[in-house]
């Protein structure tokens, strides 16, 4: 005979667990009845956008340093609306990380698309990419419904197709 424990939301043999307090914990992640700190995708973007950033950085030591208000005032909007915004939950942590990293990523584009160089292009896609993503963080606050195409998936498709319009640009800068 098999007891099976009603807090698991499917059936979990309690032979297979020792502890009842595992199907009870299970029931909560399955149900989403618990907080959420971070999650995979989150993690994976700010990654990306680490990448990013070291790649804005190889090329900005190329043609030199100045500082410039016009990034900055432009740096500072990203980094205070992605922040505001907490895309990343409750972590407050994750969440500067996020604000930080698409800053300077921004600034750096903006200072670029400033300077006499030959890639403005690739600062241009690079910053629109910025904005997609604080946006996408954005308009996932009022989208409720993710059974239809909406804005969101509109976003997020632009988001990803300019990402991917990137890599050719990408593969020139580490091939320098």
């Amino acid at each position: 005979m098999h007891h099976c424990s009603p807090f698991s939301g499917f059936a979990v043999q309690k032979q297979e667990f020792a502890d009842p307090r595992f199907g009870i914990f299970l029931y909560l992640v399955i149900m989403g009845k618990v907080p959420q700190v971070f999650y995979v995708a989150e993690i994976s973007w700010l990654a990306a956008w680490l990448f990013y950033l070291s790649v804005q950085i190889l090329r900005i030591e190329r043609i030199g340093y100045r500082f410039s208000w016009f990034a900055g005032s432009a740096a500072v909007l990203v980094a205070v609306v992605a922040f505001a915004d907490h895309a990343f939950g409750p972590s407050y942590f994750f969440s500067a990380l996020f604000a930080l990293v698409a800053g300077v990523n921004m600034y750096l584009s903006v200072f670029g698309m400033q300077s006499v160089q030959p890639y403005r292009s690739t600062d241009g896609l690079m910053a629109g990419c910025i904005v997609l993503q604080v946006l996408l963080y954005l308009v996932s606050d009022f989208i409720q419904d993710y059974t239809c195409f909406n804005l969101y998936f509109a976003v997020d498709i632009t988001l990803t197709l300019s990402m991917v319009a990137l890599l050719p640009f990408t593969l020139r800068e580490v091939g320098k």
